[in-house]
C-alpha cells in the first residue's frame, strides 16, 4: 500500500494536470521524424484522434459532436 495521506492525496489532485502536460510536453519532443515514420498506420490514427478529440477540450470547444 502506497502512503498517501489524504493531505498528499489532495495535493496530488491538485497539480495532476499539471503533472500530465509535463510529461505530455516530453513525450512529444521526444518524437522526430524516424519515430513517426516507424509508427503503424494504426498507431498514427490512434494518435491523431487522442491528440484532436483532447485539443477540442483543451480549447474549450463542443465535444458532443466529436
Amino acid at each position: 500500500m502506497c502512503n498517501y495521506t489524504p493531505a498528499r492525496l489532495k495535493a496530488f489532485k491538485k497539480s495532476k494536470a499539471d503533472l500530465m502536460e509535463l510529461h505530455l510536453a516530453r513525450l512529444l519532443s521526444s518524437l522526430d521524424d524516424e519515430s513517426v515514420k516507424k509508427a503503424s498506420l494504426q498507431q498514427k490514427i490512434w494518435a491523431y484522434r487522442a491528440l484532436y478529440d483532447k485539443e477540442w477540450i483543451v480549447r474549450n470547444l463542443s465535444t458532443s459532436n466529436l
